[in-house]
């Protein structure tokens, strides 16, 4: 647009026209001293260089004294233009200046906000990472209560040679905390009591520990969609993305349809639960789905906890890496 330039002048920064102010000065001076017909009357004399310096400077900040005086039309024409130029420059001076030190509120004023939004941010991330840990420790221990079998539980009493022994907590993790506990580093194998009743306190001992598992799933899912909802990931994406992956993969190799039937399912003279125990103990090599096979569903089994388990891990670092740092981050500014 046509007033495009005259925003651009505005805008230049104050020690622009500063500079250009006192150039005109010296600029001036020499005219005045040294052009032809830009004579300078001090008195009945001509000037010298330093009086037309001075003269120079009384011109441009339009004092005009009268001791020194442009003789002729030609200084007389300079001395004018000179102070033209010092007045419209002092007005362009005072026009950035005013710019500058509204543009530097307006950008104080902005990062007060944008502090004061991320402060917002990260005390709702808090409250609800408070809450969806109650929900990760649940189902931490029952991740833990399914791929751990009964002798490789602290607390346990098995039998060896010499009679029962009572297994001890290790001594990095909570007496009784056993949530403290649940890792990736779990074999096929390990799945064979899921079965078995989980032997906490709180729950029905008729019913198999997988099928706890399975509702301390479905809460904590649901405590993440919350989580994701109320604490607006889309500044943190990475751990936004951890959410959604960790929700995917529990959709993706929940089956438990076909896990919590086989209790009931008679197997010649045995239970469909005795059979998965044995073919779980009996499991050699690494878990990998097989065409049209029963065990399929017991693979996903494995492949959903130990995924979820590492995407939890991810998610507590990344969410307290969020909480522990106190100045905006880049992404933020």
């Amino acid at each position: 647009m046509k007033t495009d330039w005259i925003i651009a002048l505005g805008r230049l920064r104050p020690a622009y026209y500063a500079g250009v102010y006192f150039a005109f000065i010296p600029i001036f001076a020499g005219i005045f001293a040294f052009a032809p017909d830009m004579a300078l009357k001090c008195g009945t004399s001509a000037c010298s260089g330093l009086e037309a310096l001075y003269f120079s400077v009384v011109t441009i900040t339009t004092l005009g004294y009268g001791d020194v005086t442009p003789s002729g039309s030609s200084a007389q024409a300079a001395a004018g233009l000179e102070a033209l130029l010092g007045i419209v420059t002092i007005g362009l001076f005072l026009n950035s200046l005013s710019y500058a030190i509204s543009s530097s509120a307006q950008k104080a004023e902005a990062e007060t906000q944008k502090r004061a939004q991320y402060s917002a941010e990260l005390s709702r991330m808090r409250s609800f990472y408070s809450i969806v840990q109650i929900y990760l420790s649940r189902y931490k221990l029952y991740a833990y209560l399914v791929t751990t079998p009964f002798e490789k539980r602290p607390g346990v009493q098995v039998m060896n040679e010499s009679g029962p022994i009572q297994l001890e907590v290790p001594k990095d993790a909570f007496v009784g905390d056993l949530s403290t506990l649940a890792t990736t580093d779990f074999s096929m194998n390990d799945l064979r009591d899921l079965f078995r009743p989980s032997l906490m306190m709180s729950d029905d001992h008729k019913r198999p520990c997988v099928s706890y598992y399975f509702e301390a799933q479905d809460d904590l899912v649901q405590a993440i969609r919350e989580f994701m909802q109320g604490a607006d990931l889309n500044r943190w994406p990475q751990l936004s993305i951890i959410c959604k992956n960790l929700i995917e993969n529990s959709i993706k190799f929940d089956w438990r349809d076909a896990i919590l039937n086989w209790p009931s399912i008679p197997m010649g003279n045995s239970s469909g639960e005795s059979f998965i125990r044995q073919t779980l103990a009996e499991w050699d090599g690494a878990p990998k789905f097989q065409h049209s096979n029963v065990m399929n569903a017991f693979v996903a089994l494995h492949f959903l906890i130990k995924n979820n388990l590492e995407n939890l891990s991810l998610y507590e670092q990344k969410v307290q890496s969020a909480l522990e740092t106190a100045p905006l981050p880049d992404w933020f500014k």
